[in-house]
């Protein structure tokens, strides 16, 4: 570190400007770039600022993807020839061009986050690049860890290492694995798990659910177009304990089919989970589906839910939207803290059913963006929108940016001075 004399400021100071600096920069090519400029104004500076600029290396083709090669091996020259990559706590990888994640992780002892689709076995691997992926992925302290698009050459309990906290499953083939294998999870401290077209064999057909039910007790739990899951199974996860019950802040169920999760279920779960703040649905009904039962009280309840989003998924217009609305609409008494109702269609084979009417009884419904003036009537910001996607986190995960964020390394391809 260096000594404050021959600083104008004291160095606690000017670590605080480079945490502000961090934080308040959303554009991660915009960071780099003032990391990189504040290394090349002197050797003082760049003694501080250095960790900050390796902290996070976020290799995407999206800012050139012609010298994309050529940034990633000027990237491995570095890290193999200086001692920067022990900064390192956080690798995003493309997903569309070849990586060589095992040149940069090897050289990264501290890696917590690797992130990337289709990143850790390629098709043409070799034994001993097997070997190599494994012992990386088994012993680095990681606490995101993305298995998305992969084919597995090992049983998937041999990654789910004990300092995993964040857990993407999606599109895997993983010929000698099965859900029991997430009970490797069990001592972990997870935060969230995603399921994204996750699909491994099993033996019977509540596999799925008896091991959701073993998982420890998370913040967010995501189940996106991975079918087998059902809300009694999630009911089951949070009656394992108070912490279960209490710690799970943000719940997604979508793409999922309305047969055999019916509303019901829906407030059985919202009254379980006494923490939760975040509720996104999306199930698909068919023509043939028997109509969906209710709450026996007919409302749900939560004190603690803030948002409710709600994807109805038809094969024709039956109007379904329109019950869980009214449920919503007749339950808000006993939602205190409900602020946000939002409401998709995504009908498939026909024109979806228009929202019914929003009258309640003091209460004023806005528009996304819309203020009134303050009074005696509590506001809920009503959204309605046709056709949205459900799988956009997965679509930045392989594009490797999050919004309009572009990255990585200088146009000269490095990330060092």
């Amino acid at each position: 570190m260096a000594s404050s004399y021959t600083l104008p400021i004291p160095p606690e100071l000017v670590y605080n400007i480079l945490d502000n600096l961090v934080r308040s920069n959303e554009c991660s090519s915009c960071l780099q770039t003032d990391l990189a400029a504040l290394c090349a104004s002197s050797k003082i500076l760049r003694s501080f600022a250095t960790p900050y600029l390796y902290r996070t290396i976020n290799l995407t083709t999206l800012h050139d993807k012609d010298t994309y090669a050529y940034r990633q091996n000027a990237l491995i020259r570095t890290l193999s020839t200086t001692s920067h990559g022990i900064h390192t706590h956080s690798l995003l990888l493309p997903y569309t061009v070849p990586n060589k994640w095992l040149q940069i992780a090897t050289h990264t002892p501290n890696l917590r986050s690797i992130q990337g689709v289709g990143t850790f076995f390629p098709e043409d691997h070799d034994e001993d690049e097997i070997n190599t992926a494994t012992k990386l992925l088994t012993t680095l302290p990681l606490k995101t860890l993305i298995l998305h698009s992969e084919e597995l050459p090992l049983r998937l309990h041999t990654l789910l290492t004990p300092t995993i906290e964040t857990l993407v499953l999606g599109e895997l083939f993983a010929e000698e694995s099965s859900f029991n294998d997430l009970r490797a999870l069990a001592g972990n401290n997870l935060k969230e798990v995603i399921f994204h077209d996750f699909d491994v064999d099993y033996d019977t057909a509540r596999e799925r659910d008896d091991t959701l039910a073993s998982l420890p007790a998370m913040e967010s739990l995501v189940i996106d177009y991975t079918l087998g899951f059902s809300l009694s199974g999630v009911i089951r996860y949070l009656q394992q304990s108070k912490l279960h019950a209490t710690k799970l802040r943000n719940f997604e169920f979508k793409q999922q089919l309305r047969s055999g999760n019916s509303l019901k279920d829906i407030a059985t779960m919202i009254s379980c989970a006494k923490g939760l703040q975040t509720l996104r649905l999306s199930l698909i009904k068919y023509p043939n589906d028997p109509a969906s039962e209710g709450p026996e009280d007919g409302f749900i309840a939560s004190d603690t839910l803030e948002e409710i989003e709600w994807t109805a998924i038809n094969s024709a217009p039956d109007g379904s939207e329109d019950q869980f609305l009214r449920l919503v609409l007749d339950s808000l008494p006993h939602l205190p803290n409900l602020k946000r109702v939002a409401m998709f269609d995504e009908t498939r084979g026909g024109s979806g059913a228009e929202a019914v009417g929003l009258e309640k009884e003091g209460y004023v419904f806005l528009k996304e963006g819309e203020e009134v003036e303050e009074g005696e009537k509590r506001r809920v910001i009503y959204v309605v929108e046709a056709g949205r996607k459900t799988t956009e986190r997965i679509v930045e995960m392989k594009s490797g940016v999050k919004g309009e964020e572009l990255v990585c390394l200088g146009e000269d391809g490095k990330i060092a001075l």
